[in-house]
């Protein structure tokens, strides 16, 4: 056989083939021909040296047909790059587990996005986690379904990454579930708007290593309550503004006792809170809790809850934070104005205080009351309040044009202490129809409680009103 030119080699037969010794072939394996090679018997094949399955071409590889399947682990791993990637489909689909485990990764690297197409989902399953490592974003992007599935839980964080959106999308709730931490943080803004409404259900699991921000609005408000409910507080928390905005105001209360930043919330989310899901130290939180603007849209009902582990109710909690509320809001608590705490009835702005009625300023216990900036009140407020409410301090420093507005019946009705505490200056400033009020139909008591100081900056109308009104004894001893 050595002897034999390589027209005569390419002229044997098949049983002739058949018929080689293992040192014949080696001798003249370039002269075989694919249809020759294709010939040659199982036990040929794999009496092939690493040597003679490196010298094959491309063409007798491809010649050997799905007989490559016969190849042992180090004839596999003596191919080239070149003869690794020759191989057809029906070669490629021949492999078996050990054969596919040895490939070297530089030859499957050079496969073609066809050619690894041409490897079923279990082939796939057989590639070890470095050689999935290995393979190309190409390679990667062109898999789908199970074979994707199949490399799945071997692929790198940054693998997983550069995966296409689609493919992403495609993926399976149980393959989503399969995924590591590492894997899912992987995931971009892209993939993870990607995922549908089915593959949301597993939401909870894929977020506790992805970063729930870059899902869209879209698909954070369509979570159902149950998906919604079972997020954690970090999750929860690390939800944008948009997507929280974008939540109903039922599932806003839903998360409500995991939401710390309540200051993302919208107003039309915030009128709709239900305060009994909050604690105070989230309301109240200077930099977390509700704002000024927010809470000015807390209706009646809201101030008047109870905090969550609280005793009293939201407009007690707020402590100082009474001031950001409007005077519609203020004004709309009616009598529960007498919730209100000592300080905080202090504390009221100026807009606050002319918004209250006449029934909530008497509404007032007498130690709240006094804590109102009397100087704040309307006139038309001050003609509507109880005098009881009035203390001699408050008295003392009304303005003039308030003390013109108290009624006759208010007059008719301070005490003595009261009366008495009216500044000389104001004193001055009634009108004569108080002072005759004061005269009471001709008696000069209400006139005496006014202290001889007082009566002293009395002015000449003021004094002969009394004059017309008094007997004259009565009138010389309070004006001597």
């Amino acid at each position: 056989m050595d002897n034999l030119g390589s027209s005569q080699i390419r002229a044997l037969d098949a049983n002739q083939i058949k018929a080689l010794e293992a040192q014949d072939i080696t001798t003249h394996r370039g002269n075989l021909t694919t249809g020759q090679i294709g010939n040659l018997s199982d036990n040929q094949i794999t009496g092939l040296s690493n040597a003679d399955v490196a010298a094959l071409s491309t063409q007798q590889i491809q010649g050997l047909g799905v007989k490559i399947a016969l190849f042992n682990y180090g004839q596999i791993q003596n191919m080239g790059t070149a003869q690794v990637r020759s191989m057809t489909g029906a070669q490629i689909g021949a492999l078996n587990a050990g054969q596919i485990a040895n490939i070297e990764n530089v030859d499957l690297q050079a496969l073609t996005t066809a050619q690894i197409n041409q490897f079923s989902a279990t082939q796939l399953g057989f590639l070890t986690a470095v050689q999935v490592g290995a393979l190309t974003d190409a390679q990667l992007r062109s898999l789908n379904g199970a074979k994707l599935g199949a490399v799945l839980g071997n692929l790198s964080a940054v693998q997983v990454g550069n995966l296409t959106a689609t493919q992403v999308g495609g993926l399976s709730a149980e393959q989503l579930q399969s995924m590591t931490n590492d894997q899912l943080a992987g995931l971009t803004q892209a993939q993870l708007r990607a995922l549908s409404g089915a593959q949301m259900t597993v939401l909870r699991d894929i977020m506790a290593a992805a970063d729930i921000s870059k899902l869209s609005v879209e698909q954070i408000s369509t979570l159902n309550d149950a998906d919604l409910g079972k997020l954690t507080a970090r999750q929860i928390d690390a939800l944008t503004v948009d997507q929280v905005q974008a939540l109903s105001n039922a599932q806003v209360n839903l998360i409500l006792p995991k939401l710390s930043e309540l200051t993302d919330l919208s107003l039309s989310q915030v009128a709709n809170l239900d305060m009994t899901k909050l604690t105070l130290a989230k309301l109240t939180d200077a930099a977390k809790g509700l704002t000024g603007i927010q809470l000015q849209q807390l209706t009646t009902a809201q101030l008047l809850q109870t905090l969550d582990g609280s005793a009293d109710e939201v407009l007690t909690e707020l402590g100082a934070k009474i001031a950001d509320l409007s005077s519609t809001q203020v004004a709309g608590l009616g009598v529960d104005i007498n919730k209100l705490t000592d300080t905080q009835v202090g504390q009221l702005v100026q807009t606050q205080v002319r918004a209250l009625s006449g029934a909530q300023l008497n509404a007032l216990d007498v130690n709240k009351f006094a804590g109102l900036d009397i100087g704040s009140l309307l006139n038309t407020q001050v003609a509507q309040i109880t005098v009881t409410q009035f203390d001699t301090a408050q008295i003392a420093t009304m303005s003039a044009s308030q003390v013109r507005s108290l009624t006759v019946a208010q007059l008719n009705a301070f005490s003595d202490p009261q009366l008495n505490a009216l500044s000389a200056a104001n004193v001055g400033q009634l009108t004569l129809n108080q002072i005759e009020a004061l005269a009471d139909g001709g008696s000069a008591g209400g006139v005496a409680k006014l202290g001889e100081l007082n009566r002293s900056a009395m002015t000449a109308d003021q004094k002969s009103v009394l004059r017309d009104i008094l007997n004259p004894g009565d009138y010389a001893t309070l004006f001597p």
